[in-house]
């Protein structure tokens, strides 16, 4: 396997930089969240861009994928990119019109960008379904730098059948949830790095303390960890095993960038007019919506490496 960038790859990477530029960031952010709530206007600049064509993963690889997701969540993008992009190369879902939602009961489920989905998917009975109608949003939480609301399928709702695996469609958002974690993650520590660059103690950057060293060191490894599982699972195009992994090890990523990195910067990582809540914060919104807690993903896992063997 090789996991190195193709000439091509790295120029596709550099043209995606000035769209994000001009059309992402974190005051970019604050305007979405404060008007519609999801940025249509950079998920259009992206399909113009065709990153969610067919054609695109032929050409460029799902590995590629992964690489984008984790440059658009770096800029504070208000859009659930790594779900969509992720189920639109990779899942058999056709034209549904996005944002996707994705639920595991009739609900009530809580689910970024809830309010703003315009396809809700649902796994019942080991089988995927499309709400054709009778689903619903509830009350918007708009606290966090990326929006929830709990969706809710009625009894009597319009359901249909869509060709897709549900063990798939799970490794799927399992890992665009888990790139986007990377995103977030190496964000925010690109953040507190320059942060405690700048800010001396007793004559001398904090940066430059061991201890602080450390921890900086720690996160660090666990991102990377993650990023390259991830990658890994993106290049086996989402397989069940491969992404359950990396959804594991993203989550902890995430539990440990949220509270080291918030701790490091102090109470000013919590201010609206600071970036850093765009990203730890978000690790906390994915993290939640995927379960919270590790343990889910490391039985998938384990299931997926001992149950499914063939396909492992």
């Amino acid at each position: 396997m090789d996991y190195s960038f193709s000439d091509e790859q790295v120029e596709v990477l550099a043209a995606l930089k000035p769209v994000l530029a001009k059309h992402a960031g974190s005051t970019r952010a604050r305007a979405v969240l404060a008007d519609s709530g999801i940025d249509t206007e950079l998920i259009g600049e992206l399909a113009e861009f065709g990153i969610f064509e067919p054609e695109f993963v032929e050409e460029y690889g799902p590995l590629m994928l992964a690489a984008i997701v984790e440059e658009v969540v770096e800029h504070a993008a208000v859009a659930p990119i790594g779900t969509e992009l992720f189920a639109r190369a990779l899942a058999d879902i056709g034209a549904l019109p996005g944002p996707l939602a994705l639920v595991q009961s009739r609900g009530p489920e809580h689910v970024p960008f809830g309010a703003q989905a315009q396809s809700v998917l649902v796994i019942e009975h080991g089988r995927v379904w499309h709400v054709e109608h009778g689903a619903t949003a509830g009350a918007e939480n708009r606290t966090f730098p990326i929006p929830v609301a709990p969706i809710t399928v009625a009894s009597d709702a319009v359901l249909r059948e869509l060709p897709v695996d549900a063990r798939t469609l799970n490794a799927i958002w399992r890992l665009g949830l888990a790139t986007e974690i990377v995103g977030a993650s190496t964000a925010a520590l690109k953040l507190t790095i320059g942060h405690l660059t700048a800010r001396e103690q007793f004559g001398r950057p904090l940066a430059s303390f061991q201890a602080i060293q450390h921890r900086l060191a720690e996160v660090h490894v666990r991102i990377e960890g993650a990023r390259w599982l991830c990658r890994n699972a993106a290049w086996h195009s989402a397989a069940p095993l491969e992404a359950a992994i990396a959804a594991t090890a993203a989550m902890e990523t995430a539990r440990v960038a949220m509270w080291e990195l918030q701790q490091l910067q102090g109470a000013i990582g919590f201010t609206l007019e600071y970036d850093l809540h765009h990203f730890t914060l978000r690790d906390h919104v994915l993290r939640q919506s995927m379960e919270g807690a590790r343990g889910s993903h490391a039985i998938a896992a384990a299931e997926e490496r001992w149950l499914h063997p063939a396909s492992a």
